[in-house]
C-alpha cells in the first residue's frame, strides 16, 4: 500500500509566528492511497511510536507517564513554566530547543492537559503557558531529576542553581515512604512478574 508523509494541518499554538511544523517527525501523518509514494515499511512506522507494545513487554506507570513527558524538550518545558517562565520566546532562548519541537512539545502537553494558554496579546495573537494543577504536579519529578543532576552531574563547580525551601533551607530532596518515612530506596512490586525496584 502507497504511504505519503505530510505536514500536520493544525495551527501553530505558540502564537509567534507560523510555526507549522514541516520537518518535525511527530507533526507527520501517514495516509494512504496518495498517488506520490515513498515506500515506507510499515514496521518502522509503528516503532516511531512509544505507544507500541513488544509481546512480553512489562506494562507499567513509568512508560505510561514517559509516554507523556519522556522527552527532553517536554521536561524543559515543564521546568521552566514552574520557574515562572511563560512566554514562548522566552522558552526557546532559555531551553535551547528548536521553535518547532517546542511548539510540538507544548501542543502535546496541552492535549495531555498538563498546560493551559491564555492570551496575553489579541494584535498579534499570542498566548503564555501556565501549568495546569496536573501539570503542576510534576514538581516533585522535577525536584529529583534537579536533585539526582546536582549530585552526579553537576563537576567540581558546584550546582548552576540552588534552591531555597520555605523553610529557609537548602532544599535537598529525598525520596521517602509516605508511612513509614524512611528513604523510598527499595521497593517492591506486588502485580505481576516483576523484580524489586
Amino acid at each position: 500500500m502507497p504511504f505519503v508523509l505530510v505536514s500536520n494541518p493544525s495551527p501553530p499554538i505558540a502564537g509567534e509566528g507560523d510555526h507549522r511544523l514541516h520537518d518535525n517527525p511527530l507533526s507527520l501523518k501517514i495516509q494512504p492511497g496518495s498517488p506520490v509514494c515513498w515506500k515506507v515499511k510499515l514496521d518502522s512506522i509503528e516503532g516511531m511510536s512509544s505507544n507500541h507494545q513488544r509481546e512480553g513487554t512489562r506494562h507499567c506507570s513509568v512508560a505510561r507517564a514517559l509516554d507523556v513527558v519522556g522527552e527532553k524538550w517536554s521536561l524543559l518545558a515543564i521546568r521552566e513554566m514552574m520557574l515562572g517562565t511563560h512566554r514562548f520566546g522566552e522558552m526557546v532562548k532559555n531551553t535551547g530547543a528548536p521553535r518547532d519541537i517546542l511548539t510540538a512539545r507544548l501542543r502535546k502537553l496541552e492535549e495531555e492537559g498538563l498546560l493551559e494558554r491564555r492570551p496575553y496579546s489579541t494584535r498579534p495573537e499570542r498566548y503564555e503557558y501556565h501549568l495546569t494543577e496536573l501539570g503542576a504536579t510534576l514538581n516533585s519529578v522535577i525536584s529529583v531529576l534537579r536533585q539526582w543532576g546536582d549530585d552526579h552531574l553537576a563537576g567540581p563547580e558546584g550546582p548552576p542553581l540552588i534552591f531555597t525551601h520555605s523553610c529557609g533551607h537548602e532544599l535537598d530532596v529525598e525520596l521517602v515512604c509516605a508511612h513509614c518515612r524512611k528513604p523510598a530506596i527499595t521497593m517492591t512490586a506486588n502485580r505481576g512478574d516483576v523484580d524489586p525496584l
